[in-house]
């Protein structure tokens, strides 16, 4: 069952990567991203690529590094 879901995802997602390769992999990334950091706001800039720098702004408050720790189990404070 696992690998028929596998086949049948990649059937469907397979238009889109067919249609713009560059387009479908960003979305993949930004997907991760969101499953990685799920409360954190994420900027997408155009810039040159090798001009591109990822920085990350840890110094939050407590209550939300607890969260990110802990695997996003609680809502943070807002």
């Amino acid at each position: 069952m696992d690998e028929r879901a596998l086949l049948e995802a990649f059937i469907r997602e397979l238009p889109a990567y067919k249609a713009n390769r560059s387009i479908y992999m960003l979305d993949r990334v930004m997907n991760v991203w969101d499953e990685v950091l799920p409360n954190i706001y994420k900027y997408v800039l155009c810039v040159d690529r090798d001009k591109i720098q990822l920085w990350l702004n840890l110094e939050l408050d407590m209550d939300l590094n607890q969260n990110l720790i802990e695997g996003g189990r609680k809502e943070p404070k807002r």
